[in-house]
């Protein structure tokens, strides 16, 4: 073995180390004992519908799997997440029951999961009062738990399209297991 070789070898561990010491991340876990975010998650507004009434920009999918029966376990868990997002609203909610209990089981609902998922948003606008055209439909699917990948595929076939904004976007969570959730949306670009 050269000695190039071997200085890299030996230098690659120091160099990680040195990365990761240099600006350690807080990490917390309990964040709604901050009374800010456990307001912002008490008023999160939660709508089923896809349409807040008033402009909105999607900042992020929320996906929360809890044991069946704990409905409103699910839904704090989901204004919770919204909160930590910065989001103001969910839009879009589907609620679903999944899994089978095996015949004989004396708790017919110890497998199946509650599954509350949508679109967290900000109000704000993000279509800008211009003439655009349409340049078509965007789909993506995502591995279930994987929805924040998902979004990053559909904003990159966006841009792959030279799109200038994503509009009508709409989540839909996947059925049964190993079902893959669907991101889609409309691709557009401002005229000139």
């Amino acid at each position: 073995m050269s000695i190039i070789p071997r200085i890299a070898v030996l230098a690659a561990p120091l160099l990680v180390a040195a990365c990761a010491s240099s600006r350690p991340i807080p990490l917390e876990a309990g964040s709604f004992r901050n009374p800010r975010l456990a307001d912002a998650a008490k008023n999160m507004v939660v709508l089923q519908q896809g349409d807040a009434g008033r402009p909105t920009e999607v900042i992020g999918v929320i996906d929360v799997h809890e044991p069946t029966g704990e409905h409103d376990a699910a839904l704090r868990t989901l204004r919770e997440r919204a909160a930590l997002l910065g989001a103001d609203a969910v839009l879009g909610i589907e609620f679903h029951h999944e899994g089978d209990a095996p015949a004989d089981a004396k708790d017919k609902n110890k497998d199946i999961e509650t599954h509350l998922s949508g679109l967290a948003v900000r109000f704000r606008p993000v279509l800008q009062d211009r003439p655009y055209e349409v340049l078509g439909q965007v789909a993506v699917e995502a591995e279930m738990e994987h929805e924040a990948e998902g979004l990053r595929a559909l904003r990159e076939k966006g841009s792959d399209m030279e799109a200038d904004a994503m509009l009508d976007v709409q989540f839909h969570h996947g059925e049964g297991a190993g079902g893959k959730t669907k991101l889609t949306a409309i691709a557009i670009r401002y005229r000139k």
